[in-house]
């Protein structure tokens, strides 16, 4: 089934980290400067927020679509990042957590991008960027996403989205080593692009099916809504996920943020053996 490009979304409703935080997160100014100090290094031809954001789709947890009224509601929200043309992502576990997990298209497929702002929804054609439409709410409609599986033991799951798109991103074969640059591609509310550096990289356990996986302690800003979203190192390679922050209780603030990723040998047994057997 094709659908438009990946929906992407400003909601107020963001989701947490694993740690359940209110305001300690990174400001909007802090995930700004942070890219700004780190810009230097990246290496694309586009900008960090146009070369992640094609790839990168909103999830929506219980999502409620109340054209009447022109309301869109959801209990939580996170990110999928793109791994095939077919709609493979990957997302953080606890991104699914909180009920039936969805994304957004609309109701009759074309070209182009779908945004919500707060002036409601938009579509931004590929001729015409530059001249948003706007839309009503029943122009558009949820659909389910789908759990391939969750590694055991880490937060990270591998789903399949209801969609075709173009702009995937491409697997790193192994880990950055500490103090490698790092950029990030958030919720839009959260303010799109950050950067960092990698602080420490462990090795993950237990995992079934075997599995080469890392966790990343990273100084990029984090905040709510992140979750799931892309970790990218300078030349756009997708170096792992969006999972949680770790918090100086003394401070009541996130002071990294943890990134697991993940081997392509092994995403692509899973998502082989899910084409045969969807």
């Amino acid at each position: 089934m094709k659908t438009s490009l990946p929906v992407i979304l400003l909601l107020a409703a963001a989701l947490s980290s694993c740690q359940t935080l209110d305001s300690n997160g990174a400001t909007r100014h802090e995930k700004t400067a942070a890219l700004a100090a780190h810009l230097a290094a990246w290496q694309p031809d586009l900008l960090v927020n146009q070369f992640a954001q094609p790839r990168t789709v909103q999830l929506l947890s219980n999502p409620t679509l109340d054209p009447a009224n022109r309301r869109l509601d959801a209990a939580s929200t996170g990110q999928a990042t793109l791994l095939t043309p077919d709609g493979y992502a990957l997302t953080a576990a606890h991104v699914l957590q909180a009920g039936p997990v969805s994304v957004l298209r609309l109701r009759s497929p074309r070209p182009g991008q779908l945004a919500l702002t707060s002036a409601g929804p938009v579509f931004f054609s590929p001729g015409k960027p530059e001249r948003p439409t706007r839309l009503a709410i029943a122009d558009l409609e949820a659909l389910p996403i789908r759990l391939v599986h969750r590694f055991r033991g880490t937060d990270l799951a591998l789903v399949k989205l209801p969609l075709n798109t173009a702009h995937t991103f491409q697997l790193a074969d192994a880990p950055p080593p500490p103090g490698s640059t790092l950029f990030s591609y958030g919720s839009n509310l959260s303010g799109n692009s950050s950067a960092g550096e990698t602080l420490h990289l462990s090795r993950a356990r237990s995992l079934s099916p075997a599995a080469s996986l890392w966790h990343l302690d990273t100084s990029i800003p984090l905040q709510k809504g992140d979750s799931g979203g892309p970790v990218m190192d300078a030349s756009g390679t997708l170096v792992g996920i969006v999972s949680r922050g770790r918090t100086d209780l003394l401070a009541n603030r996130i002071t990294s943020t943890v990134a697991v990723g993940i081997s392509p040998s092994t995403l692509r047994k899973l998502i082989d053996a899910d084409r045969l057997n969807p």
